[in-house]
């Protein structure tokens, strides 16, 4: 199974890493622009009060909404801005620290 694998803890982290530093980046790349950051919107719970399930369904037409040309354009930076900095400063850098370990585990492992 893959959990027995040496190297699976490594790659386990690099995902639980990779994945928990999108929305910081998204944030930031959304600031950078001039556009609002989106937090995560929670759904309701099953059986939750009629309010609270109409407030989330405007929230989320609103978020659907169709923007306007300059805010298409912000948000369409905000995006290729985020893939570049999270490419270079999170991705590619700790994709480099896992492979190093990775190769290390892999190597003893074989001994």
């Amino acid at each position: 199974p893959p959990e027995r694998s040496p190297v699976w803890w490594l790659a386990y982290e690099l995902v639980s890493e990779l994945v928990l530093g999108i929305p910081h980046c998204v944030a930031s790349c959304r600031k950078a622009v001039d556009l609002e950051p989106l937090n995560f919107l929670i759904p309701p719970a099953a059986g939750a009060p009629a309010e609270e399930v109409e407030s989330y369904r405007a929230e989320v037409a609103r978020r659907q909404a169709e923007p306007d040309e300059a805010r298409q354009n912000k948000e369409k930076e905000a995006r290729q801005k985020c893939v570049e900095l999270f490419g270079k400063h999170r991705f590619g850098p700790q994709v480099a620290t896992f492979a190093t370990a990775a190769a290390e585990v892999a190597a003893r492992s074989q001994l």
